[in-house]
């Protein structure tokens, strides 16, 4: 819930008893936003706001193509024009669908997207791409893009992982190819599906951080909470 102007603070708590109305520009008289959020959710700043939208934003993941893993940046750009959600780099069926996930995995997940044109790039754009596995790092773009997940929040982490409609991740194929070949392309920890967590943890040398849905990722990007590493099971 988004509207304009100081004076409308108690009006906003009214609406949604239990949660706090916190001032998106700061600032007297300069026609700020007021939004209501909870502490698990966040509010997108439309144009003018000074919520330091970043606008553009990568974030490592990978794919498999045959049996070689293949790394792939997902670039994510925002731009003030009509609003679009638009996802290029040779993205094939279950990938295109990705957005529909995307979008209903967020709002499940207390967030909203932005009202910017969404451009998402798949690098590199040559070779295509499939699976569920670009969910995870597609939404968590997003939210980079937009100024929701901290600057250096994303160096030296991969994110592979399908979202479900309610925010849930999934487990995908190749997680173990793919983590491999982070560690090979000097990355050398991975975010992934709890379901994921025990065969990627296998591989010696990777930290995997497991999560069971979107927002448990957020939060420990932003630091609200930390995901704990999984550790190898003893195989006797």
């Amino acid at each position: 819930l988004i509207r304009r102007g100081r004076s409308l603070e108690s009006d906003l708590l009214e609406a949604r008893p239990g949660h706090e109305a916190q001032d998106l520009c700061g600032g007297e008289g300069t026609g700020c936003l007021w939004a209501v959020q909870s502490t698990r959710s966040a509010i997108w700043a439309p144009r003018g706001s000074r919520q330091r939208e970043r606008m553009f934003a990568q974030v490592h993941t990978g794919t498999v193509v045959g049996i070689d893993s293949i790394a792939v940046c997902v670039e994510v750009a925002l731009a003030s024009a009509l609003p679009a959600f638009t996802i290029v780099g040779l993205p094939q069926g279950a990938v295109r669908e990705g957005r529909e996930r995307v979008s209903a995995a967020l709002r499940s997940s207390g967030y909203a997207l932005p009202l910017r044109r969404i451009t998402v790039n798949l690098a590199p754009a040559g070779i295509r791409k499939e699976g569920t596995g670009f969910d995870l790092p597609i939404a968590v773009g997003i939210l980079a893009a937009a100024g929701i997940v901290p600057e250096g929040e994303l160096d030296d982490l991969l994110f592979v992982g399908e979202l479900g409609l309610d925010g849930r991740l999934h487990p995908v194929r190749g997680v173990l190819s793919i983590v491999m070949g982070a560690l090979r392309q000097g990355v050398s920890r991975v975010v992934l599906p709890l379901g994921n967590a025990e065969d990627a943890s296998m591989v010696k040398g990777q930290a995997v951080l497991a999560a069971r849905s979107l927002s448990e990722v957020i939060e420990h990007l932003t630091g609200v909470t930390r995901l704990s590493q999984v550790r190898p099971r003893c195989r006797g």
